[in-house]
């Protein structure tokens, strides 16, 4: 284990949520971060008023929480709306807010794999565990790998790529092969730091505030990641447990 991901570790804990209380703590969290602290557009409190952030989405997602170890608080979640498997033309909520305006030149939803496709959704932190001054207003940070890691004061890309980590890893148990995101650009900037970058398939359109849609092929993202920053490589797919390392004659062929 590298020492970026020994760091990480020592921590950091992601816990799964999929039930119970569990995913009560994490709708509860979504709604301190999302309501309280940051009062993201559509997320006023008194819409709320049992204290849990939930939506029709959650029944058909899988949920991670981010636990910090010295404390045991529960400081990020992050969810992945699967496919309906009802109903596996149901809209994704991305496909719901701003499907009319794909452009379709670089998407066709409907030649999509719907069953092995998932959107990334709720990916919030604490306030304190988000990053440098000016970044703390995302609900997700900001992201610098290159300092470390200082209790009540976000120095590093940790607790944020720990979401990321849990990305990954309910992306592998599920069998999932493309990723929908709707962000906010900042948001797919940081990601780019680690290459972690997905592809723009729309203009940048109003939905609990400034959101352009994404997709990516899972493949991709983490060959990009793989070339661009190996530690994190490793830390995201557990050293490649969870998603296998490129092929390394089709990533000389990409790079």
């Amino acid at each position: 284990m590298n020492e970026f991901s020994r760091t990480f570790h020592e921590h950091f804990e992601l816990v799964d949520a999929n039930e119970g209380e569990l995913l009560e703590q994490a709708c509860r969290l979504r709604y301190r971060i999302l309501c309280l602290e940051e009062q993201v557009p559509d997320f006023e409190p008194d819409r709320f008023p049992d204290g849990i952030e939930s939506d029709a989405y959650d029944r058909n997602a899988v949920h991670t929480l981010l636990r910090y170890r010295p404390s045991g608080e529960f400081i990020g979640t992050v969810r992945l709306v699967m496919c309906d498997p009802q109903d596996p033309g149901r809209p994704f909520p991305i496909e719901s807010f701003a499907g009319a305006h794909f452009d379709p030149r670089l998407i066709d939803p409907a030649k999509l794999p719907r069953r092995y496709t998932a959107e990334i959704s709720r990916l919030v932190l604490m306030k304190q565990f988000r990053s440098r001054r000016g970044e703390s207003h995302y609900v997700y940070g900001g992201v610098s790998r290159d300092a470390a890691f200082v209790p009540n004061r976000r120095r590093s890309a940790q607790p944020f790529l720990g979401l990321i980590a849990a990305v990954i890893r309910m992306t592998s148990l599920n069998g999932i092969t493309h990723w929908y995101a709707g962000m906010e650009p900042s948001l797919n900037v940081n990601l780019a730091r680690f290459g972690l970058q997905l592809n723009p398939i729309g203009p940048l359109l109003e939905y609990h505030g400034p959101r352009q849609p994404h997709l990516g092929l899972v493949d991709d993202v983490l060959a990009s990641t793989y070339r661009k920053d190996r530690p994190v490589w490793e830390l995201l797919t557990e050293e490649g447990t969870l998603w296998p390392a490129p092929d390394a004659s089709r990533t000389a062929a990409r790079g």
